[in-house]
């Protein structure tokens, strides 16, 4: 395996910037899961979530960790060991909520566990919406239980 992982829905897509952004924060913060800013296709599609999302700052993206994942997994980064040390996924429903968790629970605050890369003008990845995908079939009791 790789050093570097890169998480990528098989519907999104990953734009020209993101691993170089990515693996930049990742040789400052090696035990942080580095998520990107994105875009919703179609736009507009899930509004409110996309400005929640892009609202929240570092202390955010660590504060609201039990509302759901404050980075969303189809952007996520992050190397080999920490993956192994928080991994690996859990064959359940909301598996990115437990892993964000298992990796929070390993990684002190202090060292950045949660770091975002882009913004909204220079994102990271078109994350695509349909009605029909999982997000959209987890709810918020089941949020809640993991």
């Amino acid at each position: 395996g790789g050093a570097v992982l890169v998480f990528l829905d098989a519907d999104d897509v990953m734009m020209p910037r993101r691993v170089e952004m990515q693996v930049d924060a990742l040789s400052r913060h090696p035990r942080s899961l580095v998520g990107g800013a994105w875009l919703r296709w179609p736009s507009g599609a899930t509004a409110h979530y996309e400005a929640w999302a892009h609202s929240l700052g570092e202390e955010g993206l660590y504060l609201h960790q039990y509302r759901e994942t404050t980075l969303q997994m189809p952007t996520w980064a992050m190397t080999r060991s920490t993956f192994d040390s928080a991994g690996p996924f859990p064959c359940a429903p909301a598996e990115d909520l437990s892993f964000f968790h298992a990796h929070l629970d390993r990684v002190p605050r202090g060292e950045r566990p949660l770091v975002r890369v882009g913004t909204r003008e220079d994102p990271t990845t078109l994350y695509r919406y349909t009605a029909s995908s999982m997000t959209s079939t987890v709810t918020r009791r089941l949020l809640l239980a993991v």
